[in-house]
């Protein structure tokens, strides 16, 4: 039979036996503690059967309680007999040779037939349905000919580009007008005086 170790699981097991509703124990922050969950319900508004709690963990946002090693606890359904009738438990589900199963132990059909307007009672959320698949995109396999191909088409066109760039720049003009000092005159972009050529040599006076 298995011994209690420590005072601290001996409160446990107390605390555990006065709850008024589901138990679940919670291993941090450490040394842990034991939390009361309220008792699912069934769409129609009333406390589910026991024997339907693992359907009910696939379906609703609910967990089975964990024991007191803060892990999944297990249903164990108890069949009647000529002497006893039957009733539904969870008890701890830890079964190696490196764990030893502690004491937690919940007998479901006598809390729901003992219950003292105390229990708490929830219509747990459905689950999320699955995130449906990612759409597809198209991907395009080159080989070696058609890369090189492309390559070149792109190289073309940016080269093309490029002079139309420069031909632009080159074919477009701006006139530079320079400040007016006296009478000037305007040929092939250079000043120069009335009495003077374009060449800058002077023109000779008549006398």
């Amino acid at each position: 039979m298995y011994q209690y170790k420590s005072g601290f699981e001996k409160d446990l097991i107390n605390e555990q036996l006065h709850a008024d509703n589901l138990t679940s124990f919670q291993p941090y922050p450490f040394p842990g503690r034991l939390v009361e969950i309220p008792y699912p319900l069934s769409e129609q508004g009333r406390p589910l059967s026991p024997r339907q709690l693992l359907e009910y963990c696939h379906s609703r946002r609910f967990e089975l309680p964990s024991c007191f090693h803060g892990r999944p606890s297990k249903l164990v359904v108890k069949e009647a007999s000529e002497h006893t009738d039957g009733y539904v438990t969870l008890e701890c589900n830890v079964h190696n040779a490196e764990s030893v199963p502690c004491p937690f132990f919940i007998n479901l059909s006598a809390l729901l037939r003992d219950d003292d307007d105390y229990m708490e009672f929830r219509l747990y959320s459905r689950r999320c349905e699955p995130p449906s698949p990612p759409r597809l995109r198209e991907i395009f396999v080159l080989n070696d000919d058609q890369q090189y191909n492309s390559n070149i088409s792109s190289s073309s066109e940016s080269y093309s580009e490029s002079d139309m760039s420069i031909s632009d720049a080159e074919s477009t003009t701006s006139t530079q007008f320079l400040p007016s000092t006296g009478n000037q005159k305007l040929s092939n972009g250079f000043a120069s005086d009335d009495g003077a050529d374009a060449d800058g040599s002077e023109q000779g006076h008549s006398s």
